[in-house]
């Protein structure tokens, strides 16, 4: 996801699925990011990403540091690698 820390919106949405592109646009993905920002600073930096399958689908989690606290990318990715899953979370305990 260096897409997403990079804040290259247009090539974050460009692997999602329909359902995805009809929910969430550059827009959404801007304001999104720049909550997390607000609410924990500037990014500083990733860890190991690690995947789960979960039935049909594999879910990739990617923790981020920032400056005043940690969060995890989750992305839901379908059998035929597009994107159906896209959150921004406080770390899993």
């Amino acid at each position: 996801m260096t897409e997403l820390v990079d804040c290259r919106w247009h090539e974050v949405c460009r692997d999602f699925d329909d359902r995805m592109r009809e929910a969430v646009g550059e827009e959404q993905l801007r304001l999104a990011w720049a909550q997390v920002a607000g609410s924990v600073g500037r990014y500083e930096g990733r860890g190991e990403p690690y995947a789960r399958s979960t039935g049909e689908y594999t879910v990739v989690h990617m923790p981020l540091s920032f400056e005043a606290g940690e969060r995890t990318v989750l992305v839901t990715y379908r059998e035929d690698g597009q994107v159906a899953g896209l959150w921004i979370r406080p770390p899993e305990e």
